[in-house]
């Protein structure tokens, strides 16, 4: 192989960036033995004896920032690598009776979750890449917190950690379908949401109940606030969104539907908002656009379920078959008549 690839670090400033790890990779992931470049005093890398071919190119910088470049064709000697100064968030914890795990992501995804280090009422995480992150603090099930919190480019962002208290939970699983309880599944105890944002968590399996005879299920000592409820039953898994007052017992059902393969679908939906992500043809062709809200399926409310929820419920439906669906579109309350 005869081919490089070669190029300049720079910050968000345009200033040359040295000491900064340049990996490349021909896949989707970066193994320890990829080849790599670290930046000289200009900024300047090169890569060599790579083969012809496309390349993702990562560059790290010693404090833990990075930028991914797709696509990169191999003889490319003049690729630019804005690599934004690292970021930091340094928070303060208040109200929590025990010492929570603190766990961090970007909102816009693709990486990995980050650990905080903790020490008493105050944690951290440094070298952060600039963009807005979800915060979790967590008890192992019990006291917890969920912040989003918009980290600058070269400097700490401070923000706090409030516990919401705890309650008790109660509810049960139930068909949407049928309308008849779910005996058989696992439910988790609530976990701290910022709308519908849940974050990054460690879940901890021995915290979870199992259903009763009766679909129930029922937790004590977990934390209020605005919260999502996930539980499993093998086949399927539901989410409820609720808000617990803090020192009460809240009761509140989940409802689940099992997908049915190769039935209709409509298109994808926010599991949180049920909004409309995209659409599919059919859906499209018949007046559903984007972003619209849905709120009923046949005359059905489904305001109780989360957005794979529904997408489960409209595929018990056979493609080919009519619904009725009904959505909110800005102010507007429309009803739509889908082929599936």
């Amino acid at each position: 192989p005869d081919q490089e690839i070669a190029g300049t670090v720079v910050d968000d400033a345009g200033a040359p960036t040295p000491d900064v790890a340049v990996r490349v990779s021909a896949g989707p992931y970066f193994a320890n033995q990829a080849d790599v470049a670290v930046s000289d005093a200009n900024g300047q890398f090169a890569i060599q004896h790579l083969a012809a071919g496309t390349y993702a190119v990562l560059a790290t910088s010693r404090e833990g920032a990075s930028r991914r470049v797709e696509a990169v064709p191999a003889g490319t000697r003049d690729l630019e690598i804005q690599l934004d100064r690292a970021g930091a968030i340094e928070g303060v914890l208040v109200g929590f009776r025990t010492q929570p795990s603190i766990v961090g992501v970007l909102q816009s995804g693709g990486h990995e979750p980050i650990d905080f280090e903790i020490d008493g009422d105050h944690f951290r995480a440094h070298g952060l890449n600039p963009g807005v992150y979800i915060v979790t603090a967590q008890t192992n099930g019990h006291e917890a917190d969920n912040e989003t919190v918009s980290v600058k480019s070269g400097a700490p962002t401070a923000m706090t950690l409030t516990s919401r208290g705890t309650a008790s939970v109660s509810g049960h699983v139930i068909d949407w379908t049928t309308k008849r309880p779910v005996t058989t599944g696992r439910c988790a105890p609530p976990l701290p949401r910022n709308g519908s944002e849940l974050g990054a968590f460690y879940g901890a399996p021995e915290t979870e109940s199992a259903l009763d005879a009766s679909g129930g299920f029922h937790f004590d000592d977990v934390t209020a606030g605005d919260v999502s409820i996930p539980c499993s039953t093998g086949a399927t898994a539901g989410i409820r969104l609720a808000t617990i007052a803090p020192a009460s017992n809240g009761q509140f059902d989940v409802f689940v539907v099992t997908a049915r393969s190769g039935g209709g679908d409509i298109g994808t939906l926010d599991w949180g908002t049920r909004a409309m992500y995209s659409v599919q043809p059919s859906a499209a062709k018949a007046g559903l656009h984007p972003g619209d809200v849905v709120m009923a399926i046949d005359g059905d409310s489904v305001e109780l379920l989360d957005g794979r929820t529904i997408k489960n419920a409209i595929s018990t439906h056979p493609i080919g078959s009519s619904i009725a669906l009904t959505v909110h579109r800005g102010n507007e309350t429309l009803a739509l008549e889908i082929t599936l």
